[in-house]
């Protein structure tokens, strides 16, 4: 029965010191308990450096985008990346497809993550998911503005969430929804008890399309023959949570367009709501980076998510970690324990899947990581340290 031990180990309220880490044969949490002189002989004890915490949880991924990777430039603008996301994927065969996927999935397992919440359109991903050590939520995703053919695509995601594992259907963005099929997911999670996973506020042409009708989402829409819909508000989030009931779990994703007062909304309104965020997305696709400040004042309802291999150079959620922290300002122990935070525990509520990750809750395996700083783990941690140190899966 392995014990473990390290100057800081992770637990969601804050970094323990002087404690073990009791395992079980099998990877599972015996205990995570005070060190108690005497109590194991030195032999029994493996030392780590550094910090120990729990797997990573993805709680944002499009796993059918995987080979896309280095496909799409960066700095393109949403309109942009999502005219060469349908080009270039219908353009690539079914094998290339699964293999990528399957490469992807074993590439985010060997980085550490051990649950993940993904958005699909299809079942491209289903096989790859069932073959991997990774839990994996899946969200089947409606969008569309043509009345008849948006209906027909949300009964195939109906279908698809009903005959699958760990499945919901969830919604695009609001500005690519109709309110008859907003309306439709919101009845169905609710009758379901089911999550929603739903992009909001990622660009300024977001709003601009609620507010005036104009911006290179309304370009868009005009090009491919679409009329802009009768949202019957001027702003996306009200479009999308009015109308929303207020108990529903909601993965609210990207928001790096959200003020005070709406971030403020959300949380007072909607207790099971989660921000996530997804920095080196955000970066790849429009240059922006999450207003980290702003979404720290809610410490425990933020997770991090990595978005596809086609917005990102990779799905490891430690590159995702670091992104935060080079946000976060000055790197004391405080900050370094939100961010693992929202990496960890914060995916794990969001995905309702707490009781099996992102603590090291007896009885769970939740995987086991180490943060391999070195030397002497102060509360002023360096940036040189953290940004160096590898972080690399024990269990």
């Amino acid at each position: 029965m392995p014990i473990l031990s390290a100057p800081l180990i992770y637990t969601p309220q804050g970094f323990v010191r002087d404690h073990v880490l009791v395992i079980a044969d099998d990877g599972a949490i015996v205990a995570l308990k005070p060190f108690v002189a005497g109590e194991f002989s030195p032999g029994q004890i493996v030392p780590f450096s550094g910090i120990l915490f729990p797997g990573f949880v993805n709680a944002h991924c499009h796993l059918e985008l995987s080979a896309l990777q280095g496909k799409i430039p960066e700095g393109t603008g949403m309109t942009a990346f999502a005219g060469a996301v349908g080009a270039m994927r219908a353009s690539m065969s079914g094998s290339e497809h699964h293999a990528a996927i399957a490469a992807a999935m074993h590439r985010a397992w060997d980085t550490g993550t051990v649950a993940m919440g993904d958005i699909a359109n299809g079942l491209d991903s289903t096989a790859a998911k069932h073959a991997s050590p990774i839990w994996v939520h899946t969200f089947f995703e409606a969008f569309g503005l043509r009345e008849a053919s948006a209906l027909q695509a949300l009964a195939r995601c109906e279908s698809m969430a009903s005959a699958a594992k760990n499945a919901s259907v969830t919604l695009h963005a609001p500005y690519s929804v109709l309110p008859a099929v907003r309306d439709r997911v919101y009845a169905l999670a609710q009758a379901q008890g089911a999550m929603l996973s739903i992009h909001l506020l990622e660009s300024k042409a977001e709003r601009e399309i609620f507010a005036l009708g104009t911006g290179e989402l309304a370009d868009f829409y005009r090009r491919i023959g679409v009329e802009r819909p009768a949202f019957g508000t001027d702003s996306p989030i009200h479009y999308l949570l009015d109308a929303c009931p207020r108990t529903l779990p909601l993965l609210l994703v990207h928001c790096t367009e959200m003020t005070a007062a709406e971030l403020d909304r959300v949380m007072a309104e909607f207790p099971r709501a989660y921000i996530c965020l997804n920095p080196r997305s955000n970066r790849y696709i429009h240059g922006t980076f999450p207003a980290v400040a702003l979404f720290a004042r809610y410490p425990t309802r933020i997770c991090l998510g990595t978005d596809s291999l086609a917005s990102n150079h990779s799905l490891d959620m430690g590159e995702e970690l670091r992104a935060i922290l080079s946000g976060v300002g000055p790197l004391d122990e405080k900050a370094l324990h939100t961010a693992m935070r929202w990496a960890t525990t914060g995916g794990a509520e969001a995905l309702q899947v707490q009781g099996r990750f992102g603590s090291f809750r007896a009885g769970s395996h939740p995987g086991i990581m180490h943060w391999a700083i070195q030397g002497e783990v102060a509360a002023n941690i360096s940036e040189e340290a953290l940004f160096s140190a590898p972080i690399v899966r024990v269990i």
